[in-house]
């Protein structure tokens, strides 16, 4: 809430913001509270300016260890790179996306279906 209030003070009209996980990754209340709680609260927050706009879009970003615990052989793979990855978000964000809303997207090379492993559908 401290962010979207800032930031519509200052009089942004156009955010990009990286919570980078705010350097907290543990399995514990804080790691919740900062990466889910904080990013539902700051487009909320911001939903006054979103709706000022011509074309208001939001868009939350996660990572793999949102869902799984950190595995620095994974993360050294490099399982996708922004040049990968940049395109998607180009789309989801552009007025040409008129069908995509509420969707979790993986973009990650097939990691997290193999890591859930088949009982997970």
């Amino acid at each position: 809430e401290a962010t979207a209030a800032r930031l519509r003070a200052q009089g942004h009209t156009v955010l990009g913001a990286d919570l980078a996980s705010a350097g907290v990754h543990l399995f514990d209340p804080l790691t919740v509270q900062v990466n889910h709680f904080g990013a539902v609260a700051t487009p909320e927050g911001l939903r006054p300016l979103l709706a000022a706009g011509t074309d208001p879009r939001a868009l939350v970003v996660s990572s793999l260890t949102a869902v799984h615990p950190h595995d620095p052989a994974i993360a050294d793979a490099a399982l996708a790179a922004p040049e990968q990855i940049a395109p998607l978000l180009d789309f989801l964000t552009s007025p040409e996306n008129t069908h995509v809303t509420g969707q979790i997207v993986f973009i990650d090379g097939g990691a997290d279906a193999t890591l859930r492993g088949e009982g997970a559908w």
